[in-house]
């Protein structure tokens, strides 16, 4: 089995909601399993370096970085390598794609402004929206200024960081999402969609969380968010493959403890276990 999860307000306990401390055994688990482990992150590799020494973080077997558009697996020495190949596979599949030209024709203001430079790459271009409740007002407009120069080759991501308050938009190839990054990861592993699991909180997880696998929301997971996955899993007909967490027993379902309920879920944890 392939357990992919995504990193911030999902296995990290870095939101507002409380959490129970599960982190740890969902790590033991994974260590002491043979599961595939694949981190699903918006973090570049060094920000997953932080991660790692602030919460304890093992390193995955595989790393998708940057929302989708990095690809790292773990070397023989444990050490993060990155796949070229999903590199060349990205500049093959999405020739139209330029960043240079995007960013030109995206008009920044006070309410629409660049992230930091250190998370942007070639394949990524991010912006801070100042009122995340214009979010998808804000995606319509740099979506709608992104195809006039790269065409089909380019989607258009919102999400929100709750620490910040701010709307966060991501410009990629449409080959180079957590989704897209993630199929080709199955692909590359011969492994079929019930043999993955997603977990998953924010707007940029909504894709993966319905496109087939397993996947799991935690339960801090944002209503609209939430609300959004129902959505379209129904009309989909594969709500029966999303879980809620919800909080078990003694557990609250936030975070790491959301993950590891719904890995119970669907049998991948055995019962007994949690």
């Amino acid at each position: 089995m392939l357990v992919a999860c995504d990193l911030d307000r999902t296995l990290l306990p870095n939101g507002h909601e409380p959490d129970d401390g599960m982190l740890g055994k969902f790590l033991e688990f994974m260590h002491t399993s043979e599961h595939t482990l694949v981190y699903v992150t918006g973090r570049n590799l060094s920000m997953v370096y932080e991660a790692k020494d602030t919460f304890g973080l093992g390193f995955p077997d595989y790393l998708i970085g940057d929302v989708g558009t990095t690809l790292y697996r773990k070397d023989e020495d444990g050490v993060m390598v990155q796949e070229e190949m999903w590199e060349e596979y990205v500049q093959r599949e999405a020739p139209r794609w330029n960043v240079r030209a995007i960013q030109e024709k995206v008009t920044g203001t006070e309410e629409l402004f660049l992230q930091e430079e250190y998370v942007q790459n070639k394949f990524k271009l991010s912006y801070y929206v100042k009122n995340p409740e214009k979010l998808t007002e804000w995606v319509r407009y740099v979506e709608g200024r992104a195809v006039i120069v790269s065409g089909n080759d380019v989607r258009v991501v919102g999400s929100v960081d709750p620490h910040k308050n701010l709307g966060l938009i991501d410009v990629l190839p449409t080959v180079a999402t957590k989704e897209t990054a993630l199929q080709y990861l199955v692909g590359k592993l011969n492994l079929a969609n019930e043999d993955v699991v997603y977990a998953g909180d924010s707007g940029n997880d909504i894709l993966p969380l319905t496109s087939g696998y397993k996947a799991i929301l935690v339960h801090n997971a944002p209503a609209v968010v939430k609300d959004q996955v129902q959505c379209i899993a129904q009309d989909k007909g594969i709500i029966d493959r999303v879980y809620f967490a919800h909080g078990e027993g003694s557990y609250n379902g936030n975070y790491a403890s959301g993950v590891l309920e719904g890995l119970l879920h669907f049998g991948v944890l055995p019962k007994n276990s949690f």
